[in-house]
């Protein structure tokens, strides 16, 4: 416990599959990040998307099964949150090598590798995102009133 599996500043490295555990992801807001994402749209590298803006300090814990590290793979950035071992975890590292060839050796492109990751940061980015939008929160609602009622979507 308490051992860091990465902190703020470290050059990407690869992936890390967390099998079993949960791991404490901490970013702190820094203007350079804040500009990056404001002038050019570039993704935060912080494994938690609470607040997408990157203009909040986080704190957050993340249990098994989850991946960390794609953003950094995919976009070549040095980390922006320091992700540490809340609990005992047992934990996969795939360096940025082996990486980097499956993404050469998975191009399919209709699926490829590349794309899947691509898929997963959108997703962690979607689910913090949406419900801040009041058309998503009312039609969430709905849908729920429509559920209770028996009519199905």
């Amino acid at each position: 416990m308490g051992t860091e599996i990465y902190r703020v500043d470290d050059p990407s490295d690869g992936i890390h599959i967390i099998l079993s555990g949960i791991v404490k992801v901490t970013y702190a807001p820094e203007a350079r990040f804040i500009t990056s994402l404001e002038k050019f749209g570039k993704i935060i590298n912080k494994e938690t998307m609470v607040d997408y803006t990157g203009n909040r300090h986080e704190e957050d814990y993340i249990g098994a099964p989850f991946v960390v590290g794609e953003i950094g793979l995919l976009t070549n950035d040095t980390r922006a949150a320091s992700v540490e071992c809340e609990t005992d975890v047992v934990a996969y590292h795939v360096s940025h090598e082996v990486m980097q060839n499956a993404l050469k050796e998975f191009d399919d492109k209709y699926n490829s590798l590349e794309s899947r990751l691509w898929r997963a940061v959108g997703m962690k980015l979607v689910v913090e995102y949406l419900p801040t939008q009041p058309a998503y929160i009312v039609s969430n609602y709905l849908v729920l009133c429509l559920r209770d009622s028996h009519l199905h979507l």
